[in-house]
């Protein structure tokens, strides 16, 4: 957007997002004494955010990174369409931010890729990297919230990220969060669906009519304030 401060997408749909992401982690009940109390999360919480191209996946996904980082910690990576080596970018990129965050992973990876052979396939350098060393060095006491958040995961080159995602010898730790954006392709969304916790269509009857006036209100006021795209259209 061309104005960063300019919001068209409906606030409920972002709160709906965040409500869904943190459901297993705001579950309460009343103890002995009458009082509410939070229940540790069983699982980690996996989202799927749906819908096609022009529905605002990527200003979701940009508003929720936003509330999140205010209090947690959150790591992002936008695949991006023709880049061949979306999986390993995702890769490297993960484990960029996460050992920015923290020496201990960083001491772990590093000393993983010393010892990784050469031409390791993905699935390797996803575990001795990213997996290993996050869950070697995780929280324990869960007393902080982790959010990954993959955009754009139906681009050309991303589907293995789906595989090593929903990996069942690669699930994370109970408060982490993952949270994907992706077209309604048949075939991501099963695969994605065996690990999901929530998921938000925002082609559903309920949501589209919204984002469509919201797409409708960017067109607009992306034409009226870059003047070379205006400058094309009335020509």
């Amino acid at each position: 957007v061309a104005d960063p401060d300019q919001k068209f997408h409906r606030p409920e749909l972002a709160t709906k997002l965040s409500a869904l992401t943190n459901a297993s982690w705001d579950k309460k009940e009343k103890n002995s004494d009458g009082e509410e109390v939070s229940l540790p999360p069983k699982r980690n919480s996996f989202v799927i955010l749906s819908g096609n191209p022009g529905m605002g996946k990527s200003i979701l996904m940009s508003d929720i990174y936003q509330q999140f980082q205010k209090n947690h910690t959150v790591w992002a990576f936008a695949c991006n369409a023709g880049d061949k080596n979306c999986v390993e970018n995702f890769i490297k990129s993960m484990a960029y931010q996460i050992a920015a965050t923290s020496p201990a992973f960083a001491a772990i990876a590093l000393n993983n890729l010393a010892e990784m052979r050469s031409g390791a396939a993905f699935e390797e350098m996803y575990q001795k990297l990213v997996y290993e060393p996050l869950t070697a060095t995780a929280d324990r006491n869960m007393s902080h919230r982790y959010y990954i958040l993959v955009d754009g995961l139906d681009e050309e080159a991303s589907g293995k990220i789906c595989d090593l995602l929903t990996d069942d010898t690669m699930q994370f730790p109970a408060n982490y969060a993952v949270v994907v954006s992706t077209r309604p392709i048949s075939t991501l969304l099963t695969e994605l669906k065996t690990k999901a916790t929530g998921l938000l269509d925002l082609e559903a009857e309920e949501f589209s009519p919204a984002c469509a006036k919201d797409l409708k209100s960017f067109i607009r006021y992306y034409v009226n304030h870059n003047e070379d795209v205006r400058s094309c259209w009335l020509n």
